[in-house]
């Protein structure tokens, strides 16, 4: 439920208050094997390549072979499940068995670098990894460098030497005369952490945020009018995504439908396996939707299954919302915000008649404005963006920081972002905070000045980034993907941004076209590489003036 109410004289905005479903102190395991037992014959799984279909009771036994299995081999709770691998229908039942261990879990993407990745494997160190056979080679290299033995397992069946098969945990235990005997441990679930989940690293590295299993349990929960028994749901992501976490947990503790095996992303096989079977559920990142419009078929496609489309991740202009709800003749495409530090959407905007708002608090959700020096503000005025949720995430894996500093003395945990609610309680992002700059002790909001950018005849993609100048601290500059035979040039995109933004906003650090911009593995651009695109840029640029200036 989204509805967000305004207490005038705390100046705080409210979602419903509404309880808690479950017992916060038990294991996220122990309830997912309830539910899966609970929902016994109806389907929990298809699988996109295959139309096989696994009921919630096959995917019970699965689960239980799986932690059994991992138990012959010595597996204790505590100890650090990652998976390397796209999202296969073998991955959920080992998730589950994971967390019925008291094991965290987590995942990164498969095309990552090495440099990335012992990044991320120092950060988290992994007791298991399960993982393709067709980077074990590099995976394993990393961990050698780091001087690390995990027990690795293997997808798709090749297994060599002491590298085991996924294949191999599913075979029932000799010693198990049943299943109904595993028992999931014991722990506390406000206290315990059930996924690391990588932040997207748009502005930096990755990090581990830290999520409990209270904390899915309660979010996943207030997602139950969104994601219901009657649904099947749709998912876009691999389980390195918080998006792909959510409709892994959302869809199986609500009893929903869940599609595997969906493969890498186009808008061809979004349009097939929609038609196929039906989904009426997605929750995705904003990186497929321009994709999917852009494609001829979406003119004939159809999508009358849909009920909801969930997008996060990054702003959404109102002329893409308006067109995905054309195509969505039975359903609404809605815009939400959230964070890998909320586990999922804590808003969204079922309507966006007239606003590009991301809309009204989710239940259990509470939220403040702030300015600089923490003192809270009203309706309309833009701040530092702030919430509170009933269990919170527990800070970042391998961080030396204490998670309290990431929350102000009232427990609400300061986002990074710039933001205002207005008089009808939705809430609008402005910007990120650590994305802004000053140019002479102005403030340049860079998703202003891009907003306008992508509206140019010619421009396909674009970020601004903050170039050094030694007048001014920075100045703007923009680079720029253009579209196919586009006939905008640097001195148009200049004049355009000259005739509508004050001095300050102009580019003065100068315009540069670019054939594609790095992007993050959730589809966001990765600011901190375009910044450094920039300066090399610029430096060969400078360097290109010199030796015209001694040639002549």
């Amino acid at each position: 439920m989204f509805r967000t109410t305004f207490v005038s004289d705390q100046k705080q905005w409210n979602g419903v208050k509404t309880p808690t479903i479950f017992n916060p102190c038990t294991s996220l395991g122990s309830v997912t094997l309830s539910i899966l037992k609970l929902n016994a014959s109806r389907t929990a799984q298809i699988c996109a390549n295959t139309n096989a279909h696994t009921t919630f009771d096959e995917l019970y036994d699965r689960t239980v072979c799986v932690a059994e299995n991992l138990q012959k081999i010595g597996c204790k709770q505590g100890e650090v499940f990652i998976f390397y691998t796209n999202n296969t229908a073998d991955i959920p039942a080992i998730v589950y068995a994971a967390l019925c261990l008291g094991c965290p879990v987590t995942a990164y993407v498969t095309f990552a670098s090495k440099r990335e990745n012992l990044h991320y494997l120092t950060v988290t160190k992994p007791n298991y990894v399960f993982c393709d056979s067709n980077i074990y080679e590099d995976l394993n290299e990393c961990f050698q460098e780091l001087g690390n033995e995990p027990t690795f397992f293997t997808f798709d069946g090749q297994a060599s030497g002491s590298v085991r098969s996924v294949d191999s945990l599913f075979q029932k235990v000799e010693s198990s005369d049943s299943v109904s005997c595993f028992c999931p441990v014991e722990l506390d679930g406000t206290k315990e952490i059930a996924f690391i989940v990588p932040s997207s690293g748009s502005t930096g590295k990755n990090k581990g945020v830290l999520v409990s299993h209270a904390s899915i349990l309660d979010t996943v929960t207030r997602l139950s009018s969104f994601i219901n028994a009657s649904d099947v749901l749709l998912s876009l992501s691999d389980i390195y995504a918080i998006t792909g976490v959510v409709s892994l947990m959302a869809g199986t503790i609500n009893g929903a439908t869940r599609v595997v095996n969906f493969g890498p992303f186009s808008p061809d096989r979004f349009f097939d396996v929609v038609e196929q079977i039906n989904a009426t559920v997605t929750i995705s990142t904003a990186f497929p939707i321009k994709q999917i419009l852009n494609h001829p078929r979406i003119e004939t496609a159809n999508l009358s299954s849909y009920k909801h489309y969930l997008c996060g991740g990054e702003k959404v202009s109102l002329d893409i919302i308006h067109k995905m709800n054309k195509f969505m003749t039975n359903g609404t495409f809605c815009h939400g915000y959230g964070m890998t530090e909320t586990f999922m959407v804590i808003t969204a905007n079922f309507r966006h008649q007239k606003n590009v708002s991301v809309g009204q608090l989710i239940s259990g959700c509470e939220a403040i404005i702030v300015n600089d020096s923490g003192e809270r503000l009203g309706i309309g005025e833009v701040g530092n963006l702030c919430f509170k949720l009933t269990f919170p995430f527990s800070g970042y894996m391998g961080s030396t920081e204490n998670a309290a500093d990431y929350f102000d003395h009232n427990g609400f945990f300061k986002t990074g972002d710039i933001a205002r609610f207005d008089d009808n309680g939705d809430l609008f992002i402005v910007d990120r905070k650590k994305e802004m700059f000053k140019v002479g002790g102005w403030h340049v909001i860079p998703a202003e000045i891009e907003e306008f950018l992508n509206k140019i005849d010619g421009v396909k993609q674009s970020c601004l980034v903050a170039l050094p100048d030694p007048e001014y601290d920075f100045v703007p500059a923009a680079i720029i993907v253009k579209t196919n035979s586009a006939a905008c040039t640097e001195q148009s995109i200049h004049d355009a941004v000259s005739n509508h933004f004050a001095y300050t906003k102009r580019l003065q650090g100068g315009v540069y076209f670019v054939d594609s911009l790095p992007m993050t593995a959730t589809g966001k651009i990765a600011r901190r590489s375009v910044a450094e695109i920039a300066l090399d840029l610029v430096k060969n640029q400078k360097t290109d003036q010199n030796r015209t200036l001694n040639a002549n």
